[in-house]
């Protein structure tokens, strides 16, 4: 939910889907578009509708927060009311990573009318879930893992059967979104034929603003967007932190979030995944306690200033679409040494405006760090690289321009 709403219902928002917040802005001070939102709204026990923005609309609706993969037909009625209500010409669905997609896909009599945007796709991610994990590790169960039945190997499982309904979903409209060659090889892979609209995310307006100075940042300060589950790929992270510790002694990873490792009671003990068990072990085994910083919950301010201070933004996930913290870090010019998985090549040039290494090899991850640290020049040059092509793919003008075409062509 957008904070404008938030603010409506008395209730906090999160720091997550920033670039949703700037494109609904757009949209609402658009007069010729009649905006309405709906999303989940889990702090209810009905459906809720709301005024905002000019003369924006929200439909609140309630969604099961234990076993979200599961599908629940009763969200086809709540959805075909709001439509009948409502009246739509475009639904824009955001995402496919839930059942719920597929419920107002099949409340709607017209699909044609329907475009989703792709954000990830879980049904792929979930072939990539294990990557690089020691095989005796997916297996496993905490306390926590037990009572929630959620090691591992389940959380794979979960992905897999989200994918199930994600796979349904596209393969019943004719539209979607996307952003690169990975989503649209991925998307034509489930629904051949299926038409493929080009259009951008809008980026957080706070990095729009301001640039990285390699003057201004930390020296050999590494920095993460995220780092909780096995698919971001921390644990390859580390390793690559072990390799530069023998030479920098003072290097430093700091990663956005929940800090996975902390257990100050026993109740944070408990509560523990596996995944963070095994960042526990390889921090100890590389004696890298001091060198690993969690950040918390950060806002999009923030997190621009963590982005800042940094001299390397790291992205070493082992699956990823079109990651918005890669693009966040190219609108401010910080360095980039990413790995080359899903649709990350459409953005980053390798050597041009960035690193790109293999996401099995934290060798190569430590290597084009080392080239950052040592050669201020190749960073400056990557940083104006990155600026340049990121103003362009990013213009907020550009971005609402394709969006309005798209729509267009789709109510025509």
């Amino acid at each position: 939910m957008i904070p404008q709403v938030c603010k409506k219902l008395g209730i906090e928002r999160g720091n997550t889907g920033g670039w949703f917040v700037e494109l609904a802005e757009e949209l609402d001070h658009n007069d010729e578009i009649d905006l309405c939102i709906c999303a989940p709204y889990p702090q209810g026990k009905k459906l809720k509708y709301v005024k905002w923005g000019k003369n924006s609309s929200f439909y609140g609706f309630q969604k099961k927060r234990k076993e979200a993969y599961k599908y629940d037909p009763g969200l086809e009625k709540v959805f075909k009311n709001i439509l009948t209500e409502y009246k739509p010409d475009i639904i824009h669905i955001f995402g496919t990573e839930y059942p719920h997609t597929l419920a107002m896909i099949n409340a709607c009599e017209d699909p044609e009318k329907i475009v989703v945007h792709i954000q990830g796709l879980v049904s792929v991610c979930a072939k990539h879930y294990f990557a690089f994990l020691p095989d005796s590790l997916t297996s496993k169960y905490t306390f926590r893992d037990l009572i929630r039945l959620d090691n591992i190997k389940r959380q794979k499982r979960k992905f897999e059967l989200r994918g199930l309904y994600e796979k349904e979903a596209i393969k019943k409209v004719r539209h979607v979104m996307g952003r690169t060659d990975w989503d649209k090889a991925c998307t034509n892979q489930i629904h051949p034929g299926i038409e493929y609209h080009c259009v951008q995310e809008m980026m957080r307006a706070c990095f729009y603003r301001g640039s990285w100075e390699r003057s201004g940042c930390e020296k050999h300060r590494l920095f993460m967007s995220q780092g909780s589950y096995p698919i971001k790929g921390l644990h390859l992270a580390l390793e690559a932190v072990m390799i530069l510790k023998k030479q920098y002694s003072d290097i430093k990873l700091y990663i956005a979030g929940t800090d996975i490792t902390k257990a100050a009671d026993i109740k944070q003990k408990l509560r523990q995944t596996y995944y963070s068990n095994y960042i526990i072990q390889l921090i100890k085994k590389w004696n890298l306690g001091g060198n690993i910083v969690f950040l918390g919950s950060l806002t999009d301010e923030e997190m621009k200033k963590q982005y800042l201070k940094s001299h390397v933004f790291l992205s070493p996930s082992v699956i990823e679409n079109s990651p918005n913290s890669i693009g966040e870090a190219m609108l401010l010019g910080v360095p980039i040494v990413a790995s080359d998985v899903g649709g990350v090549s459409s953005l980053i040039s390798h050597k041009e405006n960035g690193f790109l290494y293999p996401a099995d090899a934290p060798y190569m991850l430590a290597y084009y760090i080392s080239c950052l640290f040592e050669d201020g020049g190749l960073a400056e040059r990557l940083s104006r690289n990155e600026r340049k092509k990121a103003q362009s793919m990013y213009d907020r003008k550009d971005i609402l321009r394709r969006l309005l075409e798209v729509y267009s062509e789709i109510k025509d």
